[in-house]
């Protein structure tokens, strides 16, 4: 079963706050993820930044539900298990209140869905780069099929022309010659 969000817990004295200090963050799933996204669908940069000061927290839980790699971050969390991170240490909570958390979660569960998304991404890609350049060689070899044609027109013009005048020139000749016999 894969989860939609993962949750931020703040535990005090071992009560899970869900109202107003819980925040749920969008995790790329099954669900909420499409075959259109512009971004990697199969990982996350996360950057945390809580903002309960007032709270004299116990315990910080991040979980995303569903099979996770999470990347080396600092500081790093007390409990780490398959698909959350859990920090109990109340220096490394305050550390986090000041200056924030920033790690990178990889999801298991997506890759291959992300793996498959580019290859067809790639195949229509490909296969529309061909459609143009085949496009543009037959567009150009009727470009120059019409201008051998306008050619052709223009040399076919200018002999009936020519063919023309010298018509004329001859019975002008011949009515020259008439005119004085």
């Amino acid at each position: 079963m894969e989860a939609e969000f993962a949750l931020l817990t703040i535990g005090i004295l071992n009560t899970i706050i869900t109202s107003p200090y819980a925040k749920w963050f969008n995790v790329p799933t099954e669900s909420n993820s499409t075959w259109w996204a512009l971004w990697d669908i199969s990982q996350q940069y996360v950057d945390l930044h809580i903002n309960t000061y007032l709270l004299d927290s116990l315990t910080l839980t991040i979980d995303y539900v569903g099979a996770t790699e999470f990347t080396d971050m600092y500081p790093e969390p007390d409990l780490k298990t398959m698909s959350s991170i859990q920090f109990t240490d109340q220096d490394k909570i305050e550390l986090i209140k000041q200056n924030g958390l920033q790690f990178h979660v990889k999801f298991k569960e997506l890759e291959n869905r992300q793996n498959v998304r580019l290859f067809f991404l790639t195949a229509i890609m490909g296969s529309l780069f061909v459609i143009f350049i085949v496009f543009a060689i037959v567009g150009l070899y009727k470009l120059r099929l019409w201008f051998k044609e306008i050619r052709t027109t223009k040399r076919s013009n200018q002999q009936e022309k020519e063919n023309k005048l010298q018509i004329e020139n001859k019975n002008d000749a011949e009515e020259g010659t008439n005119e004085t016999k």
